[in-house]
């Protein structure tokens, strides 16, 4: 039977692993973006929050805690 079959077969196969493997690579590639803008903000949302809270902490926090 494999002795039947030419090589574009083989050219087929190639063919379509590489399509398949762009089709994945740029799926992935929308997929990190859109995770990445998310953990961005989330982050960023985080950072203001707790910048916010030290702001506002009262002095003998810092009086107590030198390090902190």
């Amino acid at each position: 039977v494999l002795a039947d079959t030419g090589q574009r077969v083989f050219q087929w196969v190639y063919t379509g692993s590489m399509v398949s493997v762009l089709t994945f690579s740029v799926i992935k590639g929308f997929t990190f973006t859109k995770t990445t803008k998310t953990t961005l903000m989330a982050s960023s949302s985080l950072h203001d929050l707790v910048f916010d809270k030290i702001l506002k902490s009262p002095m003998s926090f810092f009086d107590t805690t030198p390090t902190g």
